[in-house]
């Protein structure tokens, strides 16, 4: 988990960033309905971060470093990822 403080450094303007590898990411997005198998996927769009339930509550969860889980992208010609909390 990362955190993020504002500039002036109030504890209520604190924002979590929860992690997730571009793997698991990729996984989630293959598995919801209407989205085509990695392979023979051509459009990937995952820049909104991944949804999960956290005490039931829905959070997001960004990349925060890729992996080699875009190698299955076999058709894909554009790729869409979450930028800001990404290492490089």
């Amino acid at each position: 988990m990362w955190l993020f403080a504002a500039p002036d450094g109030l504890r209520d303007n604190v924002v979590v960033f929860h992690q997730i590898t571009c793997t698991k990411a990729l996984k989630d997005w293959e598995s919801k309905e209407g989205n085509p198998p990695l392979t023979e996927a051509t459009v990937v769009r995952i820049y909104g971060g991944v949804p999960y339930e956290d005490g039931g509550k829905v959070k997001r969860a960004f990349i925060t470093k890729l992996d080699n889980g875009l190698n299955g992208l076999k058709e894909c010609v554009c790729v869409a990822l979450p930028a800001k909390p990404m290492l490089r």
